[in-house]
């Protein structure tokens, strides 16, 4: 009984899931068909003794819940292979991914499923059909903190959820590596209170960690000079975070308010790090203590975002986090990327 409430669920309440698992859809009618007229026999006897050992009852239960279990082994190997087109679909509930795949009609009840595929995705910016528009397409994302982050052009997020799903997560690692390489360009030219306000907090501290690499790097990199040029760094490392720190004295809005916040707290280990080359005398770019930091590049050879640490390297990931704040850096934290 527990199987068949589960499975009519299912077949008689989803038009989709029965057109994509048709003959499972038939042997479930049938089974349906049959429990339904043999509960009424069995309600319409008054003695229990008599109706449960009733000629044949018995075995027709078992040929029903044979039935049910195959029907239940073909409706796992299809969610299986939803699965494995789409992978994030491991992060949901079975009933989720069947409440997704029967409702795939319409594109916007897969929205309430978003953040559990995507971390720092609460929703996309979804445009429905009109005169101009044939389909449903999507022109951003908003995170569950309420920061925007546009995509670089229209996409299609209809028809199979699987398959849109699948656009839907290269449009996300395209914006963010489009919009990283501008945030990292503005930050050469902007000033920085307007730097910080109109950029996604993730891009801001991304590109934050490549300019200050580059910076490091760049004095360590000063021959005999490079222990003053990396003093005179840790001076103009005080100067900027003490320039963050006047920006959250100004008015600003929640989202620009953790944006900054976030911010001084990746910045503010930046300093302890120079402080930390400072006094064990870091004179090259080879020095351990350097290089057994995390640091952040960008490769022009790549054209991409690179993560190093002692010999490891990491290509930076581009899945959009949204705003959603920084953990202290503690020296265990670290040393994890090892």
């Amino acid at each position: 009984q527990r199987n068949w409430m589960y499975l009519e669920n299912i077949f008689i309440g989803s038009e989709d899931i029965r057109k994509q698992l048709p003959q499972e859809s038939i042997m479930f009618e049938a089974v349906h068909a049959m429990f339904m007229k043999l509960m009424k026999q069995l309600a319409s006897m008054s003695n229990v003794l008599r109706a449960t050992t009733a000629h044949g009852v018995l075995e027709t239960f078992q040929d029903m819940d044979a039935k049910l279990e195959k029907i239940q082994k073909s409706l796992e190997n299809y969610l299986e292979n939803k699965r494995q087109q789409f992978p994030r679909f491991y992060f949901l509930s079975s009933d989720d991914l069947l409440e997704i795949l029967g409702q795939a009609k319409d594109p916007q009840n897969v929205q309430a499923h978003l953040k559990k595929c995507f971390e720092g995705v609460k929703r996309l910016d979804m445009l429905a059909p009109n005169e101009d528009r044939k389909q449903f397409t999507s022109t951003g994302i908003w995170s569950p903190d309420g920061e925007y982050l546009p995509l670089i052009g229209p996409i299609v997020t209809e028809g199979r959820p699987e398959e849109w799903l699948n656009r839907v997560e290269d449009a996300m690692f395209a914006a963010t590596k489009k919009h990283l390489y501008r945030v990292l360009e503005d930050s050469k030219a902007v000033k920085k209170e307007k730097w910080v306000k109109d950029n996604q907090g993730q891009l801001i501290i991304t590109a934050g960690q490549i300019v200050w690499t580059h910076e490091c790097e760049k004095a360590l990199s000063d021959g005999e000079n490079a222990r003053k040029s990396v003093k005179l760094l840790k001076k103009k490392w005080v100067t900027y975070l003490n320039k963050l720190v006047s920006i959250t004295r100004s008015k600003l809005n929640k989202i620009e308010r953790n944006k900054v916040v976030a911010l001084i707290t990746i910045e503010v280990h930046a300093r302890d790090v120079i402080d930390k080359l400072v006094k064990a005398n870091a004179s090259s770019v080879n020095d351990f203590e350097w290089v057994s930091q995390l640091r952040f590049y960008w490769d022009k050879d790549l054209n991409d975002c690179v993560v190093k640490q002692v010999l490891s390297v990491f290509m930076y990931g581009y899945e959009y986090q949204g705003n959603n704040g920084r953990l202290v850096i503690t020296p265990l934290t670290d040393r994890c990327y090892m």
